[in-house]
């Protein structure tokens, strides 16, 4: 605040004030952080930025028990909503990406309800979109290359039907 009322001063003696780009961004935030509501989280070096998800995504397992796609439970999965999107942030070049995706067999999506399209982008350009899924079919295999990259992202989407759970395992 202090730094606002020197330049409201500087600024009534008739002094020219100059704002650099960084502190004009560095204002937006906080106004936005402020009275819009915007959670500012900085991004890891290496790990998941969560950049869109209906809550936090889980992991290996949903309210206490395993993810299961099909028949087949998953004691080892990452699970969240549709529609979500989570950056993948690398320590170092990657080599592949190899992955099962499905939507979770639980109370929500039962009976078939829900249905999700999953994608993989890397440097910028769509590598992996699955097919149409809903609830009680099997997974589909995720491969792809990921030509030394150290980031790239992943999205559920929920192929025009809301928010369902969706899960996956890699």
């Amino acid at each position: 605040m202090t730094g606002l009322l020197l330049v409201l001063a500087a600024s009534s003696l008739g002094l020219p004030v100059t704002v650099a780009p960084d502190e004009m961004a560095e204002a937006h935030r906080w106004v936005a952080g402020k009275f819009e509501g915007v959670r500012q989280v900085e991004p890891p070096q290496w790990g998941l930025a969560v950049l869109a998800n209906f809550g936090e995504p889980c992991r290996n397992s949903r309210m206490g028990r395993p993810l299961t796609i099909g028949k087949t439970e998953y004691p080892r999965s990452m699970f969240c909503h549709a529609i979500s999107k989570i950056d993948i942030r690398l320590p170092g070049p990657g080599k592949s990406f190899t992955a099962l995706v499905g939507v979770d067999s639980n109370p929500q999506t039962q009976a078939g309800r829900g249905s999700i399209v999953f994608s993989v982008t890397v440097w910028g350009k769509e590598a992996f979109r699955s097919k149409v899924m809903s609830e009680g079919i099997a997974p589909e295999r995720v491969h792809i290359d990921l030509g030394a990259a150290t980031e790239f992202l992943l999205e559920v989407g929920d192929a025009g039907d809301g928010i369902i759970p969706a899960a996956g395992r890699s």
